[in-house]
């Protein structure tokens, strides 16, 4: 039966635990979710925020709604965005990350001591940790909380040890170009239940985007405004500044990029006027990038009815890329969200832009992977 159950998807192991005890007790087990879990699980669908300021920055009281949208290539009809999937956490809250099924969270509120939530939301378990509060100069900024968590680091069942790593930036004043910014780490470990900073620091030229960052194997890679990519280990503290696989324009253009992971590999997309290309990573340690995927817009737009001429069209191409993850992107084009698989190149309309709020002026993305990975 354990042989059986565990073929079927996270989605439906939710439901099929409740038949009996006996069924609960099975579903429940680490050893089961560890062979549930190896075959490996497909990217379940996309955690959606606005927030009208950035993140890095004052929020004050902060209510925006979490939305979630479920990707799906087997239905063609539209789908629905689902509000409040993360109504079970005590208190209006912002996304921040997540990891192989495990999602994490900030209290919205900036006027007391905030906590974050580490979370499971298929089985609805939380657990609460008071985050750091390192900010000791105007001229430093805190990124968001990044969930490291890697479910088969035991050898026995899976493992419910994870880390929460947070990222300070600290601008020193020089006259410019000579702008330096010092990137140093906070790490809150589960098995110790605190958190330490790291002796690790790294120097670069310019701020982090405010989003984007992606987890590999453990490793977080940051994307810069710049040219260079963050890349930092938070088991050995090992950091170091990587190149993007291209130039990139320091001004605003048409052209969209985003990075992503598909099967340990780090990606970075690229969509300009003619075409859709994806470099991959050859090497964690390196900046060497081989071009894996191109195809034209106007070929996405041929095997893609329900796009239309929108890729393609002559005035400016509002194309974003929001999120890459196994190989699924996540795209808006002109008020209208879509998905793209890549190996497939089929695109499928999801929902109108509006359906995420009114008046988005910017946005958290969060690719998610359904688990029953359990936390107490």
């Amino acid at each position: 039966m354990a042989e059986i159950l565990s073929k079927l998807p996270s989605k439906c192991l939710a439901r099929v635990r409740f038949v009996s005890k006996e069924w609960m007790s099975m579903v429940s087990d680490r050893t089961f979710v560890k062979q549930q879990l190896k075959p490996g699980e497909k990217l379940s669908g996309f955690f959606f925020q606005e927030y009208g300021c950035d993140s890095r920055e004052l929020w004050g009281d902060f209510n925006a709604l979490i939305n979630y949208i479920n990707i799906d290539f087997d239905f063609t009809e539209v789908t629905d965005v689902k509000k409040g999937v993360l109504n079970f956490l005590p208190k209006d809250v912002i996304i921040t990350s997540s990891s192989h099924g495990l999602v994490c969270c900030r209290s919205s509120s900036m006027c007391s001591k905030q906590i974050l939530y580490v979370c499971n939301p298929l089985t609805r378990e939380v657990i609460t940790v008071p985050s750091t509060s390192n900010i000791s100069r105007p001229q430093q900024l805190e990124s968001d909380t990044v969930l490291v968590f890697d479910p088969f680091e035991s050898h026995t069942d899976v493992s419910t040890n994870f880390q929460l790593v947070t990222i300070c930036e600290t601008q020193i004043y020089r006259r410019f170009p000579d702008r330096e910014v010092v990137f140093s780490f906070h790490i809150y470990s589960s098995q110790t239940k605190d958190w330490k900073t790291s002796t690790a620091i790294c120097r670069y030229s310019h701020f982090l985007l405010n989003m984007g960052f992606v987890i590999i194997l453990g490793v977080i890679f940051w994307p810069t405004k710049g040219q260079g990519i963050l890349r930092f280990n938070p088991k050995n503290e090992e950091c170091f500044i990587i190149e993007k696989p291209f130039l990139q324009p320091f001004f605003f253009g048409s052209d969209g990029t985003c990075m992503g992971e598909s099967e340990g590999k780090l990606q970075f997309l690229r969509i300009t006027k003619e075409k859709l290309q994806v470099w991959e990573l050859i090497d964690l340690f390196s900046s060497d990038w081989s071009l894996e995927y191109s195809m034209s817009l106007e070929d996405i737009e041929k095997a893609n009815p329900c796009l239309g001429t929108k890729l393609t069209r002559k005035s400016f191409p509002w194309i974003s890329p929001l999120s890459l993850k196994n190989r699924t992107l996540l795209l808006k084009v002109w008020g209208e969200m879509f998905s793209f698989h890549l190996d497939s190149r089929k695109a499928k309309r999801l929902c109108p832009y509006s359906a995420y709020g009114q008046d988005i002026f910017e946005y958290k993305v969060i690719p998610y992977t359904m688990c029953l990975v359990p936390l107490t």
